[in-house]
C-alpha cells in the first residue's frame, strides 16, 4: 500500500511540476514610446585616441588529433519522438494506474 502512495505522489508531484511550467504566464514586454520630434541637437559626444579591449582572451583548442567517430545525428528525430511520445503517455498512464488501482483521493 505503502508503494502505491509513493509511486502516486511521485506522478502527481511530475503532473504538478509540468503543469506549472506549461500554464505559468511570461510576464508581457513592455515598450517605452514616444513621438518623434524634429530639433536643435543640443549635445554632442566627441573623442579622440585609439580602442583597446578591456579583457583579451586567448582563443584555441584544448583536444589535438584528428575525429575517429563523426556526429551521428540521424536518429535525432526518432528521440525527439519518442520523448514526445513519454511526455504525452505517462500523464494518461498515471490517470489508467490511478482509476485500474481504485486509488481513491482524499
Amino acid at each position: 500500500m505503502k508503494r502505491y502512495l509513493l509511486l502516486a505522489a511521485v506522478v502527481l508531484l511530475a503532473i504538478a511540476v509540468g503543469a506549472y511550467f506549461l500554464l505559468r504566464k511570461n510576464p508581457e514586454a513592455t515598450y517605452r514610446t514616444a513621438k518623434v520630434e524634429r530639433g536643435v541637437i543640443v549635445a554632442s559626444v566627441s573623442a579622440t585616441g585609439n580602442l583597446s579591449a578591456v579583457i583579451t582572451v586567448q582563443v584555441g583548442t584544448q583536444v589535438s588529433g584528428t575525429i575517429q567517430t563523426p556526429a551521428d545525428y540521424s536518429q535525432l528525430g526518432s528521440l525527439l519522438i519518442a520523448q514526445l511520445f513519454l511526455g504525452l503517455a505517462l500523464p494518461f498512464a498515471a490517470i489508467l494506474f490511478a482509476k485500474v488501482t481504485r486509488f481513491k483521493s482524499a
